[in-house]
């Protein structure tokens, strides 16, 4: 994705936390923007990206990956009960 850029915001787009040197920023590897560690500290594989290991992701990434992952598997396992919640 598109990476934010560092000089570009003095808060975190999360939590709205000012950045110091104490509270750094880190950008989600999924959607590009800026966070504090908190509220970008979850971690994932991004294969789409070539992330094959779990990299820093903020939450709302987090929560769409877990969705496409428990779909994925839902997929996998002929669960059609389960993908139909998700399609609709």
């Amino acid at each position: 994705p598109d990476w934010a850029d560092d000089g570009s915001t003095a808060c975190c787009y999360g939590c709205m936390a000012t950045f110091t040197l104490m509270n750094r920023r880190h950008h989600c590897r999924h959607c590009g923007k800026i966070f504090c560690a908190t509220c970008c500290r979850e971690k994932r594989p991004l294969p789409k990206f070539d992330y094959l290991q779990p990299v820093r992701v903020c939450r709302t990434c987090a929560q769409l990956c877990w969705k496409a992952e428990s779909l994925l598997l839902a997929i996998r396992s002929d669960n059609v009960d389960v993908v139909r919640r998700y399609v609709q």
